[in-house]
């Protein structure tokens, strides 16, 4: 069973953890570009000075960064940003930090492409092997979606319960596996297309067919179903984009 992702928690680190709390500062800012790749990060004593904190603080925060390959930190060198295809891009992390950021169109149209690779052969996987426990699960997160479609927040808390729920049926332990950095990059693209309008009601009818698919446990029309949701999302998707400024989509 996947864990359900609290976004709430995603978006920002416990206040308790001082290390963790300057990663998300300075992921955020990397992927902003504050911090462009192949520039240095502030010194030591400058982050020391910013954050409150001591040394072994900001160093222990360089190491959780060098570990997403976001920075390179070397002794009396300092740290510096590498450059993007080092990054681990689906890390629930650096999703989280692209979703506090202004998003760009290579990497939103990258997202529907790993959605379209994957969701439909979970799809198709889940009407093949669903329980009736699982198909209940299901069925109820289409609900809540239904109930919660004039409240926004609510409404992204069922539709990712909804497609973790549809993951779990799939019975495939690797897909299970992955299934917090698939719900975190759910969890962005639905951040994205929320900002069309009418997008949460129009999307249910789809919903509503991946439910009947995986009830009547009809594979094909599961993995048909889904693959038209996430078309749809990603035609909101080009739509929200081409409202954007060229800044907005560098």
């Amino acid at each position: 069973m996947i864990n359900h992702i609290n976004h709430t928690k995603l978006l920002a680190p416990s206040q308790h953890s001082l290390p963790l709390t300057i990663v998300h500062a300075l992921g955020v800012r990397i992927i902003r570009g504050e911090y462009p790749p192949g520039e240095a990060l502030p010194p030591e004593k400058q982050l020391c000075d910013e954050f409150g904190v001591s040394r072994s603080v900001v160093r222990e925060a360089m190491k959780v960064l060098a570990a997403k390959g976001m920075i390179i930190a070397r002794p009396r060198i300092g740290s510096r940003v590498t450059q993007r295809p080092s990054w681990t891009l689906l890390d629930a992390d650096v999703l989280a930090w692209y979703s506090q950021s202004e998003l760009s169109d290579w990497f939103s149209r990258s997202l529907i492409e790993v959605r379209l690779i994957i969701e439909p052969s979970v799809a198709e996987l889940a009407a093949q092997r669903a329980t009736e426990e699982e198909m209940i699960a299901i069925a109820a997160a289409c609900r809540s979606m239904e109930t919660a479609v004039h409240d926004l927040g609510a409404f992204i808390d069922a539709d990712v319960r909804f497609h973790a729920a549809v993951l779990t049926a799939s019975h495939n332990e690797l897909l299970l596996q992955l299934g917090n950095t698939l719900m975190a990059a759910l969890l962005l693209s639905f951040r994205i297309s929320a900002q069309y309008p009418g997008s949460a009601a129009a999307s249910l009818p789809y919903h509503r067919a991946i439910v009947d698919a995986i009830h009547r446990h009809e594979a094909p029309a599961a993995r048909a179903a889904m693959q038209q949701l996430i078309m749809r999302s990603s035609a909101e998707i080009d739509q929200v984009l081409q409202k954007a400024t060229p800044a907005d989509t560098h």
